[in-house]
């Protein structure tokens, strides 16, 4: 196992469960999964997962994103973006690598250039 995916499981997991609602901005070193609601933006050094009924109202930004759920705001992915069937995506996406499955919906720009570094939570 590689340092970096060791440091990812080393950071954990933080899971925001159905019936979850936050307001505000999360940071992690390690990864995160969104089945609740959140109201922020969100950057993950590890990857991102927003469930089938994750919904997120902010930026997200993370090594990689798994979406299924809805988003409304700027997605940026190091690696890879992933748009499963039942994601609703509303915003910008700055991705090196996407993936869209028949029935995701997205609208509004995207660049895949490869991305070097996510911008600052500021």
């Amino acid at each position: 196992m590689n340092k970096d995916k060791r440091n990812e499981l080393d950071a954990g997991v933080s899971i925001i469960s159905p019936g979850v609602e936050i307001q505000g901005d999360i940071v992690t070193k390690g990864s995160v999964r969104i089945d609740g609601k959140i109201t922020g933006n969100i950057t993950a050094e590890g990857s991102i997962t927003v469930g089938l009924n994750g919904e997120v109202r902010g930026d997200i930004k993370a090594l990689s994103i798994i979406i299924d759920g809805k988003v409304t705001g700027t997605i940026y992915s190091q690696e890879r973006l992933h748009l499963e069937s039942h994601a609703d995506i509303e915003g910008d996406l700055f991705v090196s690598k996407l993936i869209v499955e028949e029935g995701a919906r997205f609208v509004g720009k995207s660049s895949m250039n490869k991305v070097k570094e996510i911008p600052d939570a500021n």
